[in-house]
């Protein structure tokens, strides 16, 4: 099965909920959550591999 690493960019509710759609059902093997707010990237890298129950997520702090 391929594993795919996706990168979300923008780590708030809707980024979130897509991080962890992708890290359920979209065969993740690596999720970066990416946002202005590093506080913010590893709030949500952290709770998406809470809810998932590996470590699939990583915060990276970014501006687009």
């Amino acid at each position: 099965m391929t594993q795919y690493t996706y990168a979300i960019l923008g780590a708030g509710r809707q980024g979130t909920a897509a991080a962890y759609d992708l890290a359920k059902f979209g065969a993740a093997q690596k999720i970066i959550m990416a946002d202005l707010d590093a506080q913010a990237a590893q709030n949500a890298a952290k709770r998406i591999n809470q809810l998932i129950g590996r470590e699939v997520a990583v915060a990276q702090q970014l501006g687009v």
